[in-house]
Order: structure tokens, then sequence, then C-alpha cells
């Protein structure tokens, strides 16, 4: 990296870290064009007596080097062998390495934090998580042969740093002496996360290209927009059995790569190979990247389960024991459920649940319908139809949900967006008994427009008695991608009646009595996903001009739009009730 660019790049980080996370040692001052950043010359945080450090620069199979920050506990030498963390990371190694150190050094593991390909004092170029694949057990190969390693290494990560660890799985066979991994809110397969039933996530990857200093590479994002060979090192799903270590995989149902983290959870633990199945274990916060939405998650969302479960499986596997064999549950995960902090004192939901395995699920069809309704029956009219006009020069705001670098995240009270004449809403009537949702949910249209490329955007929201209107879960697609992009765009037909279906992905949530399940549609989400401009062009096109699109949404007998909803029994779901520490 140049000097101009690592600079760029650390006053990125810094304020990035700063302002999602909080951290102690920057010395952050306001002024009045925001915030002034003292930033060491050479690292950014001190020595700490209770480690000795030193830097390895670590040749990759094709000769890069990268840049390593090795730390062991005090009173060890270079000849005791020890258990090693192993962290990637985008964000400064010189940075990173004090948390990880201050995580591991004192449970008796040495530990080696590394700027990944491209990335402030490593050689090579950004690729966007694709080099992981390689580097990551290349990296993982150099560690294992030097003394002071006992030829045990657990991998670990956070967001950026948790993809790049999942990566490490994807060579066949996977490294030897990877042992275990600990991944937090991320995911295991890049393109489905970055392009969402085919609609481009724009504020998450553009703005972190831009923070990070690494704009030069959305064109690159840009021109492999149809899935293929491109995207292949960043996709565990082509092939889960080859996935051989136990995992602790913590995620968020608000985070930004929720439905990534519970894809890697599914994936290994029902159909990973032996060493994978049956070993992983899932804990699913409230929030992940998100702290809180309008209203703040309540107290009991976050706890420390998934340090101790990491913790304990890596130390049962340094002493030769089985880590499946612990007091901890395979699936734990928090029901969440109405603003603790307004309307209800004691919500129905908001607790934690623990179990071996998914609760069974009733998958339960409720009807869009004339007058904005949403029934368990399917309206027996045969032209019942809605409709709305999308014009891409006025596009609906993002506000709230899995967003990262967008100043709202979480849950937020969507009545300013539903009064738009673009939004269409389908309310059920008010519940007499609470409704628990727990998995996958979608939503199927039937649709015609004038243009031949869109969007759809569905929202899962909660309705309260006062009117407020919350956001549960929402998701949206692009319609040229319908066949999942695997093969070339499909235009629309202009005035065809096209079914497509939504893939809402995973949420655990209960819907309390008096309340009401809400969906909201409409045609953009800007700027979480880029705008469709409706005339077909693809990103790497350029936006072309915009065309007002005419959308016919059908509910009607022959045509039955419907939300698919995964209904729990909610006294299964107290019968799990759990208090993790």
């Amino acid at each position: 990296m140049s000097r101009e660019k690592t600079l760029a790049s650390l006053i990125g980080v810094t304020l990035w870290v700063a302002a999602v996370m909080g951290n102690p040692f920057l010395d952050l001052q306001p002024t009045r064009r925001g915030v002034s950043v003292h930033l060491p010359t050479d690292t950014f945080v001190a020595e700490d007596e209770r480690w000795t450090k030193f830097s390895e620069m670590i040749p990759m199979r094709d000769g890069t080097l990268l840049y390593n920050v090795i730390t062991l506990p005090v009173n060890t030498s270079l000849n005791d062998q020890l258990p090693v963390v192993l962290d990637r990371t985008p964000y400064s190694a010189d940075f990173v390495y004090y948390g990880d150190s201050e995580r591991w050094i004192p449970k008796g593991y040495a530990v080696v934090t590394q700027d990944m390909r491209g990335r402030f004092r490593s050689e090579g170029e950004w690729s966007f998580w694709r080099m992981s694949a390689y580097d990551g057990p290349d990296t993982i190969n150099w560690i294992r042969n030097q003394p002071w390693c006992n030829n045990m290494v657990f991998a670990f990560g956070s967001s950026a740093d948790g993809i790049a660890a999942a990566m490490e799985q994807i060579p066949s066979p996977i490294p030897p002496g990877l042992q275990a991994q600990f991944l937090i809110v991320g995911t295991g397969h890049l393109y489905l996360d970055t392009f969402q039933n085919g609609a481009y996530r724009q504020s998450l990857f553009n703005g972190w290209s831009i923070i990070n200093a690494e704009e030069d590479y959305i064109p690159t994002i840009y021109a492999h927009e149809r899935y293929g060979p491109f995207w292949y090192s960043t996709n565990l799903a082509r092939n889960w059995s080859n996935c051989n270590v136990p995992i602790v995989h913590w995620g968020g149902w608000y985070d930004i790569f929720a439905e990534g983290t519970i894809d890697n959870f599914n994936g290994m633990q029902y159909n990973g190979g032996p060493g994978a199945k049956g070993a992983q274990y899932l804990v699913m916060e409230a929030g992940g990247h998100c702290s809180g939405g309008q209203y703040p998650f309540p107290a009991n969302a976050k706890n420390s389960l998934a340090d101790h479960i990491a913790y304990d499986m890596f130390e049962n596997i340094v002493r030769g024991e089985d880590p499946t064999e612990m007091k901890y549950s395979h699936i734990n995960f928090y029901l969440m459920g109405a603003d603790a902090t307004g309307l209800f004192n004691d919500p129905t939901g908001n607790f934690w649940v623990c179990m071996d395995e998914w609760p069974p699920v009733q998958s339960t069809n409720l009807f869009l319908g004339g007058g904005g309704t949403l029934s368990l029956l399917p309206s027996s009219s045969t032209e019942a139809v809605s409709s709305y006009i999308y014009d891409p020069n006025d596009p609906v705001d993002t506000l709230g949900g899995p967003n990262l670098v967008l100043p709202q995240c979480g849950p937020w009270d969507q009545q300013e967006v539903e009064r738009r004449s673009d939004v269409l809403t389908f309310r059920t009537d008010a519940l007499a008994a609470p409704v628990a949702v727990v998995g996958r949910m979608s939503l199927t249209l039937y649709f015609s427009t004038n243009v031949t490329d869109t969007d759809f955007m569905a929202k899962l929201t909660d309705k309260y008695p006062d009117g407020r209107s919350y956001n549960v879960i929402d998701n949206g697609i692009r319609t040229r991608w319908r066949n999942r992009s695997v093969g070339p765009p499909q235009s629309l037909t202009p005035g065809q009646i096209t079914e497509v279906t939504i893939d809402l992905q995973t949420v655990a949530y209960v819907f309390e009595v008096g309340h009401s399940i809400q969906v909201d549609l409409t045609s953009s989400n800007y700027p979480r996903f880029s705008l469709n401009r409706n005339n077909g062009n693809l990103l790497a096109d350029g936006p072309g001009t915009p065309v007002v699109a005419h959308h016919t949404i059908y509910h009607s007998a022959d045509y039955p739009s419907a939300l698919l909803l995964p209904v729990t029994d909610f006294g299964l779901l107290q019968s799990g009730k759990c208090r993790p520490r």
C-alpha cells in the first residue's frame, strides 16, 4: 500500500471502529470539522507487560509477503510450544493485535494478527477476500511449523476478519493444524451477501470500500454482478462437506451478515464433514453490528455466551477432549419482541431460547388482499389488484434494518415511509394470541409492469395498536436476477404477469396480542440497495436514463400473492427459555 493510501485507510479504520465499537485506545477530540485523530507514527497502542511482541513477513505461495504481529505470553520463550489463535484483518494488524492479545494471551495462547493481502504493511493488491482461501491456509501452514506453536491453530475473526477466517475451509483438504474457529458476524457466501436476490448492497460495500480507501475495487464488483467463477473462492456453500472443524458462529438478527451466519451454521452442522457435522454452535443476539435502533435492545439481548462456548471448545481440543461434549446447546437465539421501553413493560418476547435443534414450524401463508388486508384466506375475486408508480428519481429512503455505514440500523418506526403513495401496506387484523415466527420467510408476488427490469422491496413490520410500525426483517429482489443469478439476466415482458419470490431470510420474533403483522411493499430502499432505474442496465453499464415504472400487484384467486411465515409453537419456545451468562 502507498503511504497516502495507508494513511487514508488508517484514518478510515480509526474513525470506523471508534464510531461503531468505541475504543479507549484512541485520542479523539471534537473539532469544527468533526473529529481530530491523533495517530502515532508507528503503532496505535503501547506495549503491554502481559506479552512480548514481534513482527514477521510471511511468504505466500506466489511469493507475496504478508505482515504479521505475533504476541506470546510474557513468561514464554520462542521454544515454548503453544496453541495459536490467528486473526487475519484488513484493519491493520498493528491496531487489531491488541484486542486479540487481550482476549487470548491471558488464556495461554499465542496470537498471530495478519494484515490481509494489499492492506497496510502487507504486499499485493486488495481482492475483496478472494485470496483468503489461499493466504489463510498458507499462513496456518507457516504457523504450525514455528517452534512456538504446538501444531494447533485456532482461527478467530469478527466481521471482515470473520469472512477471511471462514474462507480458510474452502481448499480441499482444509489446512492441517486448523483445529476450530470462532466466527463473529461474518459470512461464508460473499456473493449472496453482496447481491441479495440480485440487488446490490450499495451503502454497505461501496461505503466500506470508500472508508477503507479501496474504492478503486468497486468497478470490479460491478463487473461481476452475475454469479460465476470470480466468486467461487468466497463460497463455502459449494462444498459444505469440505468443512471439517468445530465452529462457534456468533451473529445478530439485525446484523448485516445475519443470514450468512445462519447459513454457515446450518451448512456445517447438517452437511459438514466428519469434524464439522454436529459440532457447530450458534449464538444469535438481537443486533450484531447494530447496537440498537429507534428504541434500545433490552439489556438481556447481549451476553458473553459465545465467548464462553468458544473458549471451552478451544480448551477441550487442546486437552484432547471431544469439543461437542460440552454443557451448551447447539442453537442459542434471542427471541425478539415488542419495544420493552414503550407500550409494554413486560412484553411476551425478548428472551433467550437454547435448544439442540431448530424448533419445528408450521409454514403458514398470509395472503395479500384488497384494501390492504393480510389474511389466512386467499381472495375469491378474480380481479383483485393493487398498483403504484415507482419513479427512480424519488426513491424510498432506507430507514433502519441491517445497515452498517448508514445512520440508522435496527428497528425504526416506518410510518413516515408508509405514508408515501409508492408504498403498499397489507396488514392482518389485531392478533388475539401471540404469534411467534422462527425461521426463514419469503414473499411471493404476482405482478405486471411497463418496464423490462425493476426491483421489489418487501418489509415485514410489527404494527402496534397506537400506529407505530417497526421493521422486523426486510429484503428485496432485482427482477433481472430472479433465476438466482446463475444464468444470464432475464428481461421482463411489459404487461405480462410474472411471479417472483423474495427471500426475506431468517428471524426469530413474537408478535404481541393486539398487534398486527404487516407487509410493506415498494421498489426502492436507497441507499442500502442501489437504485434500479428500470432500464435494464447492468451496474457496469452505468445508470443510464431512468424510466418511471407502473406496477400492478395481483392478489386474486388466480394469482395469490402471499407472505410465507414459519409459525412456531410459542409454548415450545418458552420451554426452551434460558439465561445465558
